[in-house]
C-alpha cells in the first residue's frame, strides 16, 4: 500500500494543527527528516498518518507506507519544506569524496580508505556505527560503502550505476540482515555511499565512485545504486499506472563499459518486475540471465521495464535472431521453422513463463509482427 492519493495540503495542515494542540507520541519522532512549517518541525510520517484520519476516517499505520524519500516527495508535492537531520553526515561524506579526488579516485590506496573510514575491511557492506548510530532506527548504524569486486556479477556494473546483491554469508547472528537494513537506511536518509571497485591501473589500488541507493527488491535480493557526483537522483517511485512507453528516441552518452546507457536501471527494473528466471527455460542463476529488450534499442525501444523480458544468454540470442516468437494473444512460443522442435532450441515450455509479470502486450505485438515478417522472407 502506498500513500492514499486523496490526501491533500489541507489535510496535512489539519494534522499540523492537531500536533500543535496535542503533541505526538515519542515513538513517532523522526530520526532523519522533519517538515518545517512556520518555524516549527514535525515528523513527516506522523503527519501523513494523521491526515489520513481526517479524509479517510482512520489513522494510517506507518507500516503501510515508507518514510524517507516516499513520504518526503509526497509532502514536497504539496508545497511543504523538508529538512534533513542528517545533513551534517551527508556533507561529511561529500567532503571525504573530494578528499580522495572525486571522479579522479581511480587508484586509491586501500589504507587511505580505511584511515578515512570509507571502508573497513574485506566485508561487502561497510557500516560505520559511530557517526550514524543516532540517525539509525535500529541503532546499528548506516551503510557507508559497498565493495564490488566484479568477480561474481561483472555485468551488474555500468558507467552510470550498479546492481548490488544482498549479502549471503555464514556469519553468526543477523549480520547480513543488519547490513541490508543499514543500506536501506542510507536511502531513507538521502545519504550517498561509496562504491569500492578494483583499481583502474593496479590490483593493489581501489577505484571509488559516489553512489546513491535509489531502489531495492527484497524478493530478488538486489539494491540499485545510481552514480552521481552532485546530489540525490529523482526518487519518485514508479507506478503501474504510468503510461507505457514502447519507444524512446533519446540517444544516450557513449559508455566506457560495454553496457548501454540506462542498462543497469533497466536490468534491475525487469528483474524486479519479472523475476529471476529465464522466461522460456528453467535457468534461475542470475549470472546467466539477461534483461532483453522486446523492442530492441536499434529500433528505438524504450527502457520501460514493461518492454523487457528475462532470458538466459542462449535464449536472448535466439530471441534477437527470431529463432522463436511469442504470440501476444496467448503467449505461446512458436519456433521460426515449424519443422524444428522447441526442445531443440533448449526451450522447456510451450507458453511464456516468467516468474512474475510478462512484457506489455504492445511490446509483444511489435515483436510478433517482426517475427512474422522475418519468417516470410
Amino acid at each position: 500500500m502506498r500513500i492514499p492519493k486523496n490526501l491533500n495540503r489541507e489535510s496535512i495542515l489539519q494534522a499540523i494543527k492537531e500536533v500543535d494542540r496535542d503533541g505526538f507520541p515519542p515513538d513517532r519522532q523522526s530520526r532523519k527528516w522533519d517538515v518545517l512549517y512556520k518555524n516549527n518541525k514535525y515528523p513527516p510520517k506522523y503527519l501523513i498518518s494523521l491526515a489520513n484520519k481526517f479524509l479517510n476516517g482512520v489513522e494510517l499505520s506507518p507500516k503501510k507506507f515508507s518514510g524517507g524519500p516516499e513520504a518526503n516527495e509526497f509532502l514536497k508535492d504539496l508545497r511543504f519544506t523538508i529538512v534533513s537531520k542528517t545533513e551534517k553526515e551527508k556533507n561529511r561524506r561529500l567532503e571525504l569524496w573530494k578528499k580522495i579526488g572525486g571522479d579522479k579516485a581511480t587508484d586509491v590506496n586501500p589504507q587511505v580508505l580505511r584511515k578515512l573510514g570509507i571502508y573497513g575491511g574485506f566485508q561487502g557492506i561497510w557500516v560505520d556505527k559511530v557517526p550514524t548510530q543516532k540517525f539509525s532506527d535500529s541503532g546499528k548504524g548506516i551503510t557507508v560503502s559497498f565493495l564490488h569486486t566484479g568477480k561474481h556479477y561483472p555485468d551488474d556494473l555500468s558507467d552510470d550505476g550498479l546492481i548490488y546483491h544482498y549479502p549471503k554469508t555464514n556469519r553468526k547472528g543477523q549480520k547480513d540482515l543488519n547490513e541490508i537494513n543499514a543500506s536501506k537506511e542510507a536511502y531513507e536518509c538521502g545519504l550517498p555511499i561509496f562504491i569500492i571497485l578494483p583499481g583502474k591501473n593496479s590490483n593493489k589500488t581501489r577505484c571509488v565512485k559516489l553512489g546513491w541507493i535509489i531502489d531495492w527488491s527484497d524478493e530478488e535480493q538486489l539494491f540499485l545504486v545510481s552514480f552521481s557526483d552532485n546530489d540525490l537522483p529523482n526518487l519518485k517511485p514508479k507506478s503501474k499506472e504510468d503510461p507505457f512507453k514502447l519507444t524512446d528516441s533519446k540517444k544516450g552518452k557513449k559508455q566506457i563499459t560495454t553496457s548501454r546507457p540506462n542498462q543497469t536501471r533497466f536490468r534491475f527494473d525487469v528483474l524486479k518486475r519479472s523475476g529471476s528466471k529465464c522466461s522460456v527455460c528453467d535457468i534461475k542463476i542470475k549470472e546467466l540471465l539477461v534483461a532483453a529488450h522486446v523492442r530492441d534499442k536499434k529500433a528505438n525501444g524504450s527502457d520501460d521495464e514493461r518492454n523487457g523480458l528475462i532470458l538466459c544468454w542462449n535464449h536472448h540470442t535466439a530471441f534477437d535472431n527470431y529463432l522463436f516468437g511469442i504470440d501476444p494473444k496467448n503467449l505461446k512460443i512458436i519456433p521460426q521453422n515449424n519443422q524444428v522442435k522447441l526442445s531443440s532450441l533448449g526451450i522447456t515450455v510451450n507458453v511464456l513463463t516468467p516468474e512474475k509479470e510478462p512484457p506489455h502486450p504492445k511490446a509483444l505485438e511489435w515483436k510478433w509482427k517482426k517475427f512474422k515478417n522475418f519468417g516470410s522472407k
